[in-house]
C-alpha cells in the first residue's frame, strides 16, 4: 500500500491526466463505431490489441509531457480544453455527415453562418460527457493537488515520450506488415503506414483523407486524438494541388476527349425552365405509406406530361449542398476532397443557363457555398439573397413565383432553392401534424418539413401550371441531396421496417419530376439511377439537337441508361480533374 500511494504521489498527475485523455478517446468510439468488433478478440487478437494501443498511445504520449515542464502543470487543463474542442467538433460532423473531419471541412466553418441550430440539434450526452471529463481533471488537480507531486527530471520524460513513440512504431509495423491482411501491399505504402500513430503524408497514392472508407479504417486502429496531427501534416506535405490549377497530362486529356466527344454545343432552349432543388428531400416520403406528406408534389410526380424517377442516387461528397447544385447545373461530380464551389469558383463550368435570355438563382441563404461567384460560374444573369440570415421557404418561393410571372424576355431560366428541411428539421407550426404515436420524433419532424416545403414548392407550379406558361415551360424539382446519410438512424430504421415504409438511413434516394409540356403521358422511371444523370436529361429536353459534356446520361433513352458511356468510379475520377484543370476554361 505504501508502495502504491508513493507511486500516485510521484506520477499521480500523469496518471490522471493519460486517463482522462484516453477516456475521452473511448467516448469517441463508443459514440461514433455503432458497430464494435469486439469478436476480433477472439479471431484476431492481435489486431484487437493493436488497435487499443492507438488510443491508449497518443493519450501517455500527451501525459508524458508533465514531465517536461513540472512547473507550470496548469497547462494541462488547458490542453485538456483544446482537446474537447477537437472531439466535439468531430461528434458534430460524424453526426450531421457520417464523415470524421478533414482539413478541407475545417476551412468551410465559416459556411454555419445562420445554421447554429443545426448544431444545437446534435447535442447528445456525449457532446456534454467530454468536458465534464475535464471538469472532473479540474476537480482532482486542485483538490488533490496532483500538479504539486510531479517532480521528475526531463530525461524521465523524454525516455518516456520516446519509449511510448517507438511503442506505437512497433504496433503500426505489426498490422502494416502482416502478409496475411496485406500481401499485395507495396514496401513504400507500408513504411509509410509505419510511422508514429499510422501518419500518411508521404506518397500522393497513399491518400487517407480523401476516402472516407479508409479513414474509418484509421480511426478503427488509431485514435481522433492521432487524426489530428494526420490531417494537418497530410495537408502540409501531401499533395499541394487542391484549390489551384493543375495541367492534364495527355492521356487524361484524350480520355476526357474521348468521353465528351466535343465541347458542349450551344443550346438553343425551345421551353422556360423553372428549377427547385427541395433541401434534403428524399423519396420516400412520397409514398403511400407515410399517408401523403407531399400531397401536391405525390400528385404532379402521378399527371400527365410529368417524367418522375424516384431512385435517384445522390453523389454528393464534403461539399454538401453545394456540391449537390453543382452536378444539377453541370453534370459533373465533387472534387475528391474539399467542395468545388470554394476551391474553383472562377472555373468555367457546363451549363444550360447561359444560353437563356433571362435567368436568376433565389437562394434562401445568405453567403452560402460561396453563391454569388458560382452564380456566374453557372451562367445565371442574377442572384437574389437575403439581407440577413436566411429566408422562409414560403418567402423565397413566393419570390420565385414573382420572378417567373413578372413578365420576362423569353426563354427565361430560375432555380429556387428552399430551406425548411435542413436539419434540425423545424417545421413551420401551422403545418405540423403527429403522423403516427409510434413514429420517432425525429422523422415525424423531417415530414412536416416536408409538407410545409410542398405547400411553399406547389406556389411556383401552380403559378406555372394555371398561365399561359404552361405552354412554354419545363419545370424541374429534385432534392440536393438525402437528409439521413449516416448510419446512426436505427430508431428510424425499425419503425420503417414495422411498418413497410421504403427508408433505410443511407440508403435513401433523392426523386426527380419533370413536367413539360413535350411529355404527352406521364412516365414513371423506378431504375437506380444517379445524381449526374440530372443535367443531361434537362438539356435534351430543352434542346433535342444539344450535344451535351456529360458523363450522366438522358433518362429519358432506355438505351443510353443500359450503356453508360462511363462507370460512377471514373466519373468521379474524371470530374476531379477537369474541375482542378478549369478543362472548360481551356476549350473557350
Amino acid at each position: 500500500m505504501k508502495k502504491l500511494t508513493a507511486l500516485l504521489r510521484k506520477h499521480g498527475l500523469f496518471f490522471v491526466f493519460a486517463f482522462t485523455i484516453f477516456l475521452k478517446v473511448v467516448v469517441f468510439r463508443m459514440a461514433t463505431a455503432h458497430v464494435d468488433k469486439w469478436q476480433e478478440l477472439l479471431t484476431y487478437p492481435t489486431f484487437f490489441f493493436i488497435s487499443w494501443f492507438g488510443k491508449v498511445l497518443p493519450a501517455v504520449i500527451i501525459a508524458s509531457f508533465v514531465y517536461l515542464c513540472h512547473r507550470h502543470q496548469w497547462w494541462t487543463i488547458v490542453f485538456s480544453l483544446v482537446i474537447d474542442v477537437w472531439i466535439v467538433a468531430n461528434l458534430f460532423y460524424f453526426k450531421a455527415n457520417g464523415l470524421y473531419l478533414t482539413y478541407e471541412a475545417m476551412t468551410m466553418a465559416g459556411n454555419l453562418h445562420g445554421f447554429e441550430n443545426s448544431l444545437l440539434a446534435l447535442l447528445g450526452w456525449d457532446v456534454y460527457i467530454i468536458p465534464l471529463i475535464t471538469l472532473g481533471y479540474v476537480f482532482l488537480y486542485f483538490f488533490l493537488r496532483l500538479g504539486h507531486r510531479q517532480k521528475q527530471s526531463i530525461k524521465c520524460g523524454l525516455a518516456w515520450i520516446f519509449s511510448f513513440l517507438l511503442l506505437d512504431c512497433v504496433s503500426n509495423y505489426t498490422y502494416w506488415y502482416n502478409p496475411f491482411v496485406f500481401p499485395d501491399t507495396s514496401f513504400k505504402e507500408k513504411i509509410t503506414k509505419a510511422w508514429p500513430f499510422g501518419l500518411v503524408y508521404q506518397d500522393a497514392h497513399v491518400c487517407l483523407f480523401g476516402v472516407d472508407g479508409f479513414a474509418k479504417e484509421y480511426m478503427y486502429y488509431q485514435s481522433v486524438l492521432s487524426y489530428f496531427p494526420a490531417s494537418i501534416l497530410y495537408h502540409i506535405w501531401g499533395p499541394h494541388d487542391y484549390g489551384k490549377l493543375i495541367e492534364l497530362k495527355d492521356d487524361e486529356f484524350n480520355f476526357v476527349d474521348t468521353v465528351f466527344g466535343k465541347p458542349m454545343s450551344e443550346i438553343h432552349p425551345q421551353h422556360n425552365l423553372v428549377f427547385i432543388l427541395v433541401e434534403s428531400l428524399e423519396s420516400w416520403p412520397m409514398s403511400s405509406e407515410v399517408n401523403s406528406s407531399m400531397p401536391h408534389l405525390s400528385e404532379l410526380a402521378k399527371s400527365s406530361h410529368v417524367f418522375y424517377a424516384d431512385r435517384v442516387r445522390s453523389q454528393i461528397r464534403h461539399g454538401i449542398s453545394g456540391d449537390g447544385q453543382l452536378i444539377c447545373m453541370t453534370g459533373l461530380l465533387p472534387v475528391e476532397r474539399g467542395a468545388a464551389c470554394f476551391l474553383y469558383g472562377e472555373n468555367a463550368y457546363p451549363n444550360f443557363a447561359s444560353s437563356f435570355v433571362s435567368s436568376a438563382i433565389l437562394d434562401p441563404c445568405m453567403d452560402a457555398w460561396n453563391q454569388k461567384k458560382m452564380t456566374r460560374c453557372y451562367g445565371f444573369q442574377n442572384l437574389f439573397e437575403p439581407d440577413d440570415y436566411v429566408m422562409c421557404d414560403a418567402e423565397i418561393m413566393a419570390k420565385t413565383a414573382d420572378y417567373v410571372t413578372s413578365g420576362l424576355t423569353e426563354p427565361f431560366c430560375v432555380l429556387g432553392i428552399t430551406i425548411s428541411s435542413h436539419f434540425p428539421f423545424v417545421a413551420d407550426k401551422a403545418h405540423s401534424r403527429l403522423y403516427d404515436a409510434e413514429m420517432p420524433q425525429l422523422m415525424s419532424n423531417y415530414l412536416n418539413c416536408l409538407t410545409y416545403a410542398d405547400s411553399c414548392v406547389s406556389l411556383v407550379v401552380e403559378s406555372v401550371l394555371k398561365s399561359s406558361l404552361a405552354d412554354n415551360t419545363i419545370i424541374v424539382i429534385t432534392g440536393d441531396h438525402t437528409a439521413f446519410r449516416s448510419e446512426g438512424f436505427s430508431d428510424l430504421d425499425s419503425y420503417a421496417s414495422a411498418k413497410g415504409i421504403p427508408f433505410k438511413a443511407n440508403h435513401n434516394y433523392v426523386p426527380l419530376i419533370i413536367y413539360s409540356p413535350d411529355i404527352e403521358r406521364n412516365e414513371y422511371l423506378h431504375d437506380e439511377v444517379y445524381q449526374m444523370d440530372i443535367f443531361p436529361t434537362v438539356c435534351a429536353m430543352l434542346d433535342s439537337t444539344v450535344h451535351n459534356p456529360s458523363f450522366g446520361v438522358n433518362l429519358r433513352d432506355s438505351v443510353a441508361r443500359q450503356h453508360r458511356p462511363i462507370s460512377e468510379e471514373e466519373a468521379y475520377r474524371m470530374s476531379d480533374l477537369i474541375i482542378r484543370s478549369n478543362y472548360f476554361g481551356l476549350q473557350k
